[in-house]
C-alpha cells in the first residue's frame, strides 16, 4: 500500500547544513587572503635582478663552489650576519659583473685571499684591491664627497664605489611604471645622494654604533632594516650549522635587496617627480609674484621637504631669495 505523508516526511533526507570553519581555519583563511591582496594588489613586482638573490649560491670554503675554479667569488665573514654586509653582497650580486658570484662566509685570510672582493672582514679597506672592510683601527672614512659625516660600515663602502652603477641597474627595471608622472630623466647624482641619505647611511650608523640623535632616547625604534636581518639569526640558544647559517645569509640578502630595490623605485617614481614639479614652480615663482615668495604647484604632491631641499641649493648657489 500507499506510505502516509507522515510516513513519507520521516524518510525524507535531512537538509544538510553548511560545514562550519574552526576558528582557526577562518584567520587563517582571512590572513591567506588578505596576504594575497597585500602581494598581488600593492606590492611591486622586484627586479629580476633582485628576485635572483633567491638563487644566489653561499659556501664556507671556495672549494664548494662547484668545483669551478673561475666563479667569481665575494667573501664575507662566517657567523652571526648583519645588515651591512647582506646589503653590500645583495647590492654587488645586483651587477652584471658579479651575478654569478658566489659568496664565501669564512674569516680563513688564505681563503678570503682566493676572493676577488671582500666585504665586512680583513681588516683592510683598499678599493684597487676589492677590499671592503671598516673594522681596522684607525678606519674613519665617511661621504665626505657629498657632505655626510657618519662612519662608513661595509655597505656604504660597497655604495660609495659601486652605488651609481647598482642604481643605473635598478633604473632600468623600476622606471616609467603605469602609475608614475612622466617627469624629466633622474639626475643620477641626485639620486645617489638622496639614496644614500635616506637608506644607506641608517645602516652606516647603527653598525657603527652611531646614535640617530644625541640626548636621551624619548623611544625605542625596534624595527629597522637591521634589526628585522638580525632577526633572522639564530637565537642564543641554537646552534646550527654552517649549512643552515649560509642559508639565512641568503634569506638577509634577499631581505635587505629588496627593501632597497623598494626605495630605489620610490626615489624614481615619486620622490623625483615631486622634487621636479616644485623646482619648475621655484624656477617660476616671478612670474606669479615679484617676491617670488609665492608658488604655484602644477599638480598636487608632497612639496614641503623638496622646498626645504631646494632652497638651501639655490642658497648655496648665492640665491638668498
Amino acid at each position: 500500500g500507499k506510505r502516509s505523508p507522515r510516513r513519507q516526511s520521516h524518510l525524507r533526507r535531512p537538509r544538510r547544513r553548511p560545514a562550519r570553519m574552526s576558528e582557526g581555519a577562518v584567520k587563517v583563511g582571512v590572513c591567506a587572503a588578505l596576504g594575497g591582496l597585500a602581494m598581488g594588489g600593492f606590492e611591486r613586482r622586484a627586479p629580476a635582478c633582485v628576485a635572483a638573490l633567491a638563487e644566489v649560491m653561499v659556501v664556507s670554503r671556495p672549494e664548494e663552489a662547484l668545483g669551478d675554479s673561475a666563479r667569481t667569488l665575494i667573501g664575507t665573514h662566517d657567523g652571526s650576519f648583519h645588515c651591512d654586509e647582506a646589503l653590500a653582497c645583495a647590492m654587488l650580486k645586483m651587477l652584471p659583473r658579479f651575478r654569478d658570484a658566489v659568496i664565501v662566509r669564512t674569516r680563513d685570510p688564505v681563503a678570503l685571499e682566493r676572493c676577488d672582493i671582500v666585504v665586512d672582514v680583513g681588516a683592510v679597506y683598499d678599493a684597487s684591491r676589492c677590499r671592503f672592510d671598516h673594522h681596522q683601527r684607525g678606519f674613519t672614512g665617511v661621504m665626505e664627497e657629498i657632505g655626510h659625516s657618519t662612519k662608513l660600515s661595509s655597505a656604504g663602502l660597497v655604495y660609495r664605489h659601486y652605488g651609481g652603477d647598482v642604481l643605473e641597474q635598478l633604473a632600468e627595471s623600476v622606471r616609467n611604471t603605469a602609475s608614475a608622472p612622466a617627469e624629466a630623466a633622474v639626475d643620477q647624482k641626485a639620486l645617489y645622494r638622496r639614496i644614500y641619505r635616506s637608506f644607506v647611511e641608517h645602516i652606516d650608523g647603527i653598525d657603527n654604533g652611531i646614535e640617530a640623535h644625541d640626548g636621551q632616547k624619548n623611544y625605542e625604534v625596534p624595527t629597522t632594516l637591521s634589526s628585522r636581518v638580525g632577526a633572522l639569526n639564530p637565537r642564543w640558544y641554537e646552534n646550527p650549522e654552517s649549512h643552515e647559517m649560509n642559508q639565512r645569509f641568503v634569506a638577509a640578502m634577499m631581505l635587505a635587496g629588496r627593501e632597497f630595490s623598494q626605495a630605489v623605485e620610490a626615489a624614481i617614481n615619486s620622490w623625483w617627480p615631486a622634487r621636479s614639479l616644485v623646482s619648475a614652480a621655484l624656477d617660476g615663482a616671478a612670474a606669479v609674484h615679484p617676491s617670488r615668495q609665492i608658488l604655484l604647484l602644477s599638480r598636487a604632491c608632497p612639496w614641503q621637504s623638496h622646498l626645504f631641499q631646494l632652497e638651501e641649493e639655490l642658497a648655496v648657489q648665492g640665491d638668498k631669495a
